[in-house]
């Protein structure tokens, strides 16, 4: 069972997410025979995981729902705490805030339970999306804070540049905020740049751009945007 995970993870890693697929299917094939419930559960997840690379979500929420099924049975809840996050991550992905919201909140009450505070930065910054996408900018701020505060205190740069991004876009949704969002996405650009993150870098260009764009600067618009 051990090797079919390893492959699949290992061409989720080289971004071949059909054998990955292929090699997770292959290792619950195995755990069911042998009715291994953890090795269910950790096949499942990872079937999930690959199923949402490839844009299939129906299949990825599936899985991770089944998994979900199996940790409650055996009470793993560290792992609960995480694949509700997937879970959340994909409702997220079909635009469905009112359903990723809880699930943040519970893997974020498991986070602060076992102490793991880099994945609390990350759950913060989960719900911070899940609160802008339900058009709640107040409490995306405040969630984005608070997933900045954690990031600097690990100086996980990477982090840092998606908390100042997301941050950029929630007071860019709120009226008279727009230095505030400029400044996130200014600094979230000068770390990319730093840390030599291109994508990054791309990201927080088209966010200063759109910024611009708000305020009336259609020059500075399209020097960022070209």
């Amino acid at each position: 069972m051990g090797v079919a995970s390893n492959l699949g993870l290992a061409y989720t890693d080289l971004g071949d997410s059909a054998s990955a697929i292929k090699y997770h299917e292959r290792h619950l094939q195995l755990a069911e025979r042998k009715n291994n419930l953890l090795s269910r559960g950790v096949a499942l997840t990872n079937l999930g995981t690959a199923y949402q690379d490839v844009g299939k979500l129906p299949e990825a929420i599936a899985s991770f729902e089944k998994a979900l099924e199996i940790l409650r049975k055996i009470k793993d809840l560290k792992n609960l705490g995480r694949v509700a996050a997937n879970l959340a991550s994909v409702y997220l992905d079909l635009g469905e805030p009112e359903k990723a919201l809880p699930l943040y909140r519970q893997s974020l009450r498991t986070a602060r339970k076992f102490g793991d505070r880099p994945g609390e930065a990350i759950l913060l910054g989960g719900l911070g999306k899940t609160y802008l996408m339900s058009g709640d900018e107040a409490h995306s701020i405040r969630y984005h804070k608070k997933h900045l505060a954690i990031a600097q205190e690990f100086h996980d740069r990477r982090e840092i540049i998606n908390a100042l991004g997301n941050l950029s876009l929630g007071y860019l949704g709120v009226e008279g905020k727009w230095e505030q969002a400029r400044e996130c996405a200014a600094d979230s650009l000068k770390i990319a740049r730093e840390i030599g993150d291109r994508q990054a870098e791309a990201n927080a260009l088209g966010r200063l751009g759109v910024v611009y764009l708000q305020i009336g600067e259609y020059e500075k618009t399209i020097e960022y945007c070209r």
